[in-house]
């Protein structure tokens, strides 16, 4: 069990400063042909879930859902900065992921790729206009293979960060096939993200959104926030073992 102490000021965010975006332009989520505002859950930076967790700003969005790096106000050791997963009302993979999650978290393993498999710190449900929305916390990641991809000189990843990519992808694999008995359904370059072994980019980016706030739509009674990318740490070939994200089922 982590330890946990009285919860640290919470960071208000720029009530100003911000560009807001016409309504002929769609932004984010709402590109979807299919978007419906009723079913994803309007987060807004600066809010507090379940009394410890506070929203800083968003990292990305897809089709079921929406993630934020959150900071963790009570947690007194680990990482303090957080991603909060939140999925569209009534959606299987939510149910899904958490299944796979906690079992994953019963196998007593000293099998190395064990170490490369994002675990689930917490899990929590927000009442939304059209039922329930599964929220996930994870430690917060940096990267992922896409990211610096897209980075790089000519769209390419150098030799020698992909060589420790792929070591870590094959152990993790392993450890998912031959012990936890999972199947990964997705793997693919957006779900494999770099561990980060300090937490710089997550202060940097924390103060560019307060510095910066991010571009916005307002929907109604909602606000679309465009996502903000975490930098390249300097330290990126040795910045820790990856981390896989899930889209797995039971085998």
């Amino acid at each position: 069990m982590e330890s946990e102490r009285p919860p640290s000021p919470q960071r208000q965010p720029p009530t100003s400063g911000f560009e807001v975006l016409d309504d002929a332009y769609l932004l984010e989520e709402k590109t979807f042909s299919w978007y419906s505002p009723d079913d994803f859950y309007p987060v807004q930076i600066g809010e507090l879930f379940r009394s410890k967790y506070q929203v800083l700003g968003k990292l990305g969005f897809g089709s079921v859902s929406t993630a934020w790096l959150c900071r963790d106000l009570v947690l007194i050791r680990g990482h303090e900065y957080v991603t909060l997963k939140v999925f569209v009302s009534g959606h299987r993979q939510a149910e899904n992921e958490e299944k796979v999650y906690h079992h994953l978290s019963t196998i007593k393993t000293d099998h190395p790729g064990a170490k490369g498999i994002r675990s689930l710190r917490d899990s929590f449900q927000l009442p939304g206009k059209r039922g329930l929305h599964e929220c996930l916390i994870h430690d917060a990641l940096g990267l992922t293979l896409a990211d610096i991809r897209e980075m790089s000189e000519g769209g390419k990843v150098n030799t020698y960060l992909l060589k420790p990519f792929t070591k870590y992808l094959l152990m993790s694999l392993d450890f998912l096939h031959s012990e936890a008995r999972v199947v990964h359904t997705d793997i693919q370059e957006g779900n494999i993200m770099l561990a980060i072994n300090d937490d710089t980019i997550f202060k940097t980016f924390e103060q560019e959104e307060m510095d910066e706030p991010s571009l916005r739509k307002v929907d109604g009674d909602r606000i679309i926030y465009a996502s903000r990318a975490l930098e390249i740490p300097d330290d990126a070939p040795n910045a820790g073992p990856l981390r896989l994200r899930r889209r797995a089922v039971r085998s």
